[in-house]
């Protein structure tokens, strides 16, 4: 067979490893697999030059691509490796990062040799860790599949009866399967918030409507300017972080286990709202064994 699984995040790598435990159970038929993305294996959400200020909202030792005994499921489970947080304490992560040249390896150095089990890892280092998972899924292949990564956007999926054309705009081919993995994307305004881009336009503000963060250019953002944000769930969070953190504030962590910060004088002035009017409960504190390095 051919099959096609369109996104490389972590629903599509996931994907690929139940195929490549299933054909390790196979003696005859040869498997061919692609992978396609419009951005390197990680996909959008994940890739490895988003702000390092943006967190995960997971205990890296709840993170995982791997299937575990605690998965039940048809088949086997051949194809097994680290979480997030045993991979980042792995003697040869340190040399896998160094060797794909990242603009951040320091960072990511500096990311994996602290991180705790505990810890909220940088969404951009779970990138890395997606990258190693493939480079790491493709050493465990079995001798009659084979897999190969296109970056490019699928423009079209057409059905043959049988099968599918699966067409960019450079190329297309056909497979027998295809698996739609795609995660989070990015949609059309809705007409309430045409009219807020409009306004803005009309009176020289600025609006930014509902994106990814990691996606915005927030240099329209002056020092001191107010700054209105429209809800405090998730994304509120990561702009926060974006406009303290991400222009040289800090925050420091006290004996008490209270935060203070220290603003860098960058800063907005951030006026948030929500028809709630309080933000979302955090999670409970995780009390699983720390390590300690």
């Amino acid at each position: 067979m051919d099959i096609t699984i369109i996104g490389a995040g972590p629903r599509g790598l996931m994907t690929l490893g139940r195929l490549i435990a299933w054909q390790t159970q196979q003696t005859n038929e040869p498997l061919a697999v692609t992978v396609v993305d419009a951005y390197p294996i990680g996909g959008h959400v994940w890739r490895t030059d988003q702000p390092n200020e943006l967190i995960m909202n997971t205990p890296a030792q709840q993170i995982t691509l791997y299937a575990d005994d605690s998965v039940k499921m048809a088949g086997e489970n051949t194809v097994t490796g680290p979480n997030l947080s045993e991979w980042s304490d792995r003697a040869e992560t340190a040399a896998y990062i160094r060797q794909q040249h990242y603009p951040q390896e320091a960072f990511f150095l500096a990311q994996t040799a602290a991180l705790q089990p505990n810890d909220y890892a940088p969404r951009n280092l779970y990138g890395v860790y997606m990258q190693w998972v493939f480079d790491d899924m493709m050493h465990q292949l079995p001798a009659n599949m084979t897999v190969s990564f296109i970056q490019a956007t699928v423009d079209n999926v057409t059905p043959k009866n049988p099968g599918y054309t699966v067409t960019t705009s450079e190329q297309s081919w056909t497979a027998d399967q295809v698996a739609l993995t795609i995660g989070h994307y990015v949609m059309r305004p809705t007409e309430e918030e045409q009219k807020f881009s409009a306004t803005a336009a009309a009176n020289g503000g600025f609006y930014l409507p509902p994106i990814l963060p990691g996606d915005t250019d927030l240099s329209a953002v002056a020092a001191h300017q107010p700054v209105l944000m429209r809800g405090v769930g998730l994304s509120f969070y990561d702009y926060v972080s974006m406009l303290t953190e991400g222009r040289g504030g800090v925050f420091n962590r006290q004996a008490d286990g209270h935060l203070t910060y220290e603003p860098s004088g960058q800063e907005p002035h951030i006026i948030a709202g929500s028809r709630r009017g309080f933000p979302y409960y955090p999670k409970g504190y995780n009390k699983s064994i720390r390590r300690t390095n």
